[in-house]
Parts: structure tokens; C-alpha cells; sequence
């Protein structure tokens, strides 16, 4: 910046696809490579030496039988969980009975975990902001826009201050999601059915008995049909699929095929709000020039009530795996569902 600043230079930047042999690209990979050649910044591990290690592994007193590579991954794995777990927005799903083995496999999606596909990262980036309750509503906006955005309401209805519930719960757009939840309820149906013997077929009322899950609104004691949006999945639900369909390969297939109907749903629903802000904001002269230079400008107090119920702290699962087995996930299943039983 300072060499372009005191030449008075004009710069055209170019965005070029990476790999494709395009002969600026090509230039300037060529010197950095002859820059950085006499350097080794790389770690190079040779994994078998763990097999050979003159001591035996122990961690909390437990000797290590299995693999170190794996037991450092599931350790990991086991602390960003119990660090999920415990953040102020799930105490209530800690106190619920969720099936986290359907609630964590939804986020997977079809692809196998190394293959890198761009339309379904996108869906696990919807999915996560469903889940934290972070689509940019106009409470999430203040954050970074307060000075632009404090004087602003819902944009469908102008009257009430926009946070992740009163997207849904609105009353411009109660028949919406009135339409909403029949459509996931029909979709449901159809889907169940297709896998069925027709003999075996149910009806809508059977879909419609799995009560809770289709009330909308807040509840700190049972899952309801935001919690559904959010992508939590009650073992009411899930015994019901199982209930009906053989294996645990279609309950999976069929949990996952719901999480991303509703998420279609709700995506579609959600436009039609964000257009309708965007009509609101070109009407008032805002543009993308008008927000950068008020973005930081004035700082948003926080009301977030911070968590002090932090249930897991200890690695009980990673403790529970090594002296029983099992899977990770499904002890917090039983430590939840044996705490509300």
C-alpha cells in the first residue's frame, strides 16, 4: 500500500480461477515458489513410531489402548461437542430429549466428508445459521449497522423489533406459516408413504398426532416447530420414523431429507422477507456505499443473557468410550434422556 501510495499508482485487480493455467497466475505462483524453495515450513509426522513408544499412554488415569491419532481426534471432537452443548442458546436442548446422532448426521449431508462440493457447503451454512439463531434479522444487523438500523422495525410488519422468533411468528405472515408447516406435514406424508407397502400406509392425522412438533411457538419444555427450523430433531420424531421404516439407513435417509425440506421451506419464506427489506432500504437511499461507511460506527449493547449452567465440562463421554465403547454422541442421548424421563 505504501509503494502505491507514493508512486501515485493506479491498480486494476483481476480475480483469475486458481489452476488453470492462466500465464499471470502462472507468473506470480512462480515467484513466490522461487522466493520460498529453501524452505521446509512443513510437519512432517511418521504415525508408525507411535506404535513403537517406550511408555504406555495414560490420560486421566486411564491407560490408552487404542490409537493416539484417534484418541486426539475424538478428544477434540468430544470438546468443540461439549463446547456446543453448553453454549447459552442450547440450554434448553440440553434439558430436551434430542437425538444428537440424527441432529449431527443432518449436518453431514450425502457427500463424503473430504469431497468438497460448494452447493453443499451452503447448505451446512444455512444449516448452522438456522441452528445459532443467526440469520442477519434487523436485531442481528444492529449489531454492525446500530446507527443506520436503530430506529427500524420488522420490515413485514413495521411494528415490532425483528429478532429470529418474530421472523416466524409475525402476524403479517401467520398464513404463510400456516402454509408452511401444511406443506412440511404433506411433504412428510408423501415421503413416509413412498417407502411403505401400501398396505402399511398412514394418513395425515397420524402426522399430525406428533402434536408438539407442530405448535408455533417458544416453549422451554418441548420441542415445537421453530425448534424444528433450527434443526432439532426430538426421539419423539425419530421413534416415530423407526416405528414405521426397517432399518436405521432409512430413518437416517428419511431424517436428513426432512431437515432439508424444512430448510427449503424456510429459505423460500425468508426471501420473501429480505426482498421486501431491500425494497424498504432502496426506498430510503441505502446501498452497500451507505452501509460500509456506518458500519462500527456506533457500538451495540449486547443483552444476551450469558450461560452459567454449563452441564458438560469434563469429557464424561470420552471417559464413558474408553471404559465401554460406544459412540460419543449417544452418551449425551442417554445423559439427556435419562435426566427428563
Amino acid at each position: 500500500m505504501d509503494i502505491i501510495k507514493e508512486n501515485n499508482l493506479s491498480v486494476n485487480i483481476f480475480k483469475v480461477n486458481a489452476h488453470t493455467d492462466d500465464s499471470l497466475n502462472n507468473y506470480v505462483d512462480n515467484i513466490v515458489s522461487l522466493a520460498h524453495n529453501d524452505q521446509n515450513l512443513g510437519i512432517n509426522l511418521n504415525y508408525n513410531n507411535f506404535y513403537d513408544l517406550p511408555w504406555i499412554p495414560i490420560w486421566n488415569g486411564i491407560v490408552i489402548e487404542k490409537s493416539l491419532r484417534k484418541l486426539i481426534t475424538l478428544t477434540t471432537n468430544t470438546k468443540n461437542l461439549e463446547r456446543f452443548l453448553n453454549l447459552n442458546r442450547n440450554d434448553k436442548y440440553r434439558k430436551c430429549e434430542i437425538d444428537w446422532s440424527i441432529f449431527f448426521n443432518n449436518f453431514l449431508g450425502e457427500k463424503q466428508k473430504l469431497y468438497t462440493d460448494f452447493k453443499e457447503s451452503k447448505i451446512r451454512r444455512r444449516k448452522i445459521q438456522l441452528m445459532i439463531e443467526e440469520l442477519p434479522c434487523i436485531e442481528q444487523i444492529k449489531r454492525t449497522l446500530f446507527s443506520l438500523y436503530k430506529e427500524r422495525f420488522c420490515p413485514m410488519c413495521e411494528e415490532d423489533e425483528e429478532d429470529f422468533n418474530h421472523i416466524w411468528f409475525c402476524e403479517e405472515r401467520r398464513e404463510d406459516m400456516d402454509d408452511l408447516i401444511s406443506g412440511v406435514q404433506n411433504w412428510l406424508l408423501l415421503e413416509i408413504n413412498k417407502i411403505l407397502d401400501p398396505i402399511n400406509h398412514i394418513t395425515l392425522e397420524h402426522i399430525k398426532n406428533l402434536n408438539d412438533i407442530w405448535k408455533l411457538e417458544v416453549s422451554e419444555d418441548h420441542i415445537t416447530f421453530i425448534d424444528l427450523i433450527k434443526g432439532f430433531f426430538p426421539f419423539s420424531l425419530i421413534n416415530f420414523f423407526k416405528q414405521l421404516l426397517s432399518t436405521k439407513s432409512k430413518v437416517e435417509i428419511l431424517s436428513y431429507n426432512f431437515r432439508n425440506e424444512i430448510l427449503d421451506k424456510s429459505m423460500i419464506f425468508w426471501k420473501v422477507r429480505c426482498n421486501k427489506l431491500n425494497e424498504i432500504d432502496r426506498g430510503l437511499g441505502i446501498d452497500k456505499n451507505v452501509k460500509k461507511q456506518h458500519f462500527g460506527k456506533e457500538q451495540f449493547i449486547d443483552k444476551t443473557r450469558k450461560s452459567k449452567n454449563k452441564k458438560y465440562l469434563n469429557l464424561q463421554s470420552l471417559q464413558s468410550h474408553i471404559y465401554f465403547g460406544g459412540n460419543t454422541i449417544d452418551y449425551y442421548n442417554i445423559v439427556d434422556y435419562g435426566s427428563v424421563s
